[in-house]
């Protein structure tokens, strides 16, 4: 689980926000109850400039 959050965090890195966000959902699919996924997916949203998203995402990795 946490090398699939890990590899996301490579990918937006890197800028390659569309792997970033496919492997963030791999790890969801895994396991929804990881406030850094979501946490890590705002991040990732807010640098490509998606604010709605990003704070949509924040907001719900402090109530998982």
């Amino acid at each position: 689980m946490l090398s699939v959050i890990k590899l996301a965090a490579v990918y937006g890195d890197l800028d390659d926000m569309d792997q970033a966000l496919m492997y963030l959902e791999q790890a969801e699919m895994l396991d929804r109850s990881r406030p850094d996924i979501y946490l890590h997916r705002g991040q990732i949203l807010l640098m490509a400039n998606e604010v709605q998203g990003a704070i949509s995402e924040l907001q719900t990795s402090r109530y998982v």
